[in-house]
């Protein structure tokens, strides 16, 4: 995953929708290197997380792993109950999979939803319209490699 290409993807996924990044809330989840992981050395989550702050997106995360996410010396809110967060968030973006999340409970929560691992969540990616697409049907006028998490479709 490379930090800049998926702020872009976030970027024209909301867009797409009429929403802007600046003062989107974003929720990531999953910030850590490795499924199943604590360690976050390396992760390409804070350098997402920074470019995502730097346009004015409001950040939040999710991740049983991780007691505290420091970026830039300022502590990014943790969200326990996923449920909910996913469901105030205008977009989520999965960004490693912690098999103690139910990843399935994003594709329930109707807000945006970018798979960053190539291994579809239920579809790997919601659109404006509410339904699960791996490829961007719910956003015809965007090229498939600016928004598809898994960068093929069928």
């Amino acid at each position: 995953m490379l930090p800049y290409s998926v702020a872009r993807r976030v970027q024209v996924l909301l867009n797409s929708c009429g929403l802007p990044l600046r003062e989107a809330r974003v929720l990531l989840i999953c910030i850590t290197y490795k499924a199943d992981n604590a360690d976050q050395r390396e992760s390409p989550a804070n350098d997402l997380a920074a470019r995502l702050s730097d346009q004015g997106a409001e950040l939040a995360y999710h991740d049983p792993h991780v007691p505290e996410w420091i970026l830039r010396g300022e502590p990014v809110p943790r969200e326990q109950d996923v449920a909910a967060a996913a469901t105030a968030a205008d977009v989520v973006v999965v960004l490693q999979h912690h098999s103690a999340v139910d990843l399935g409970i994003l594709a329930d929560s109707g807000t945006l939803v970018l798979d960053t691992r190539g291994k579809p969540a239920g579809g790997g990616l919601r659109g404006c319209d509410g339904s699960l697409a791996t490829c961007p049907t719910a956003a015809p006028r965007l090229s498939m490699r600016d928004i598809t998490a898994s960068g093929s479709c069928p």
